[in-house]
């Protein structure tokens, strides 16, 4: 989904389908619930992906209780102007890091997260964290979160 848009999807199966899952940038709001992505075949995309790299984007993304795994690339990426919260998420078993934080390409923003993220996540990369030109990750169990959802008033 891109530009001013917004794009809700709940008990959604995304198997096998190609480049990637979902892809939301340049100003989406996206709510995703009980989702699976799986099987996706580009090593150089993610399954799924929230991106706001230019500059005045703004995207949303509010993913609770959703599964990638087994995909060719990363799992979920996160990229510039991304305001994000993960809730019970389980991003594991896919061939590039399972949740990758990166820098808007054209507005040198960067994801922030509207509450801890929760759940699992395999392996962890975040670009402002390396500080030499080997990438370096690790795993992370987030704690689940109990606080109230800040983007529930974002979607109509």
């Amino acid at each position: 989904a891109r530009g001013a848009t917004s794009l809700c999807l709940s008990d959604c199966k995304f198997e096998s389908c190609g480049r990637r899952g979902v892809y939301a940038y340049q100003n989406c709001n996206l709510k995703m619930d009980r989702c699976i992505i799986t099987g996706t075949t580009d090593e150089s995309r993610a399954a799924l992906e929230a991106a706001g790299a230019k500059p005045k984007d703004k995207v949303l993304a509010a993913v609770t209780g959703c599964i990638v795994q087994d995909n060719r690339g990363a799992g979920v990426r996160l990229r510039g102007a991304v305001q994000h919260k993960l809730q019970a998420m389980n991003s594991s078993m896919n061939s590039g890091p399972d949740l990758h934080f990166t820098q808007g390409s054209e507005n040198d923003a960067w994801p922030k997260a509207l509450q801890k993220p929760s759940g699992h996540f395999g392996t962890v990369l975040d670009d402002s964290l390396i500080l030499g030109p080997t990438p370096s990750s690790t795993e992370c169990d987030f704690e689940e979160a109990t606080s109230s959802d800040p983007l529930d008033g974002s979607f109509v």
